[in-house]
């Protein structure tokens, strides 16, 4: 089994550019866990969630992963510090109607 070279940096799934469309055309949900995270870690609300999702930059991405019960559908996963002035932890995927899922919207406890 080959291993992978860590100086390549890992690519998103889905380009940021196809995620800020969706939003801009209004085919995104957001799951409630990741509404009550955002409340409770930031005291933000769905509109923030959007903002913040629209600021992401391809070097907060981490991974992508597949989906547990979809093993078809790939979840990229997102860690950036001092966005809108937090340290955010998110993940998201696109289903198979085109719709933007964010699954998690949180705070990141490992940026120090």
């Amino acid at each position: 089994m080959r291993r992978k070279d860590p100086r390549v940096k890992p690519t998103p799934h889905y380009s940021l550019k196809s995620i800020y469309k969706l939003i801009n055309e209004g085919s995104y949900l957001i799951r409630i866990n990741a509404k009550i995270s955002a409340s409770e870690d930031f005291g933000w609300n769905t509109e923030d969630i959007i903002d913040a999702i629209k600021k992401l930059k391809a070097c907060n991405f981490v991974r992508t992963n597949c989906h547990h019960r979809y093993p078809e559908t790939m979840i990229d996963h997102y860690i950036a510090s001092e966005l809108n002035g937090e340290d955010i932890y998110t993940h998201f995927y696109v289903n198979r109607e085109n719709i933007l899922i964010i699954n998690s919207f949180k705070k990141n406890e490992d940026i120090k």
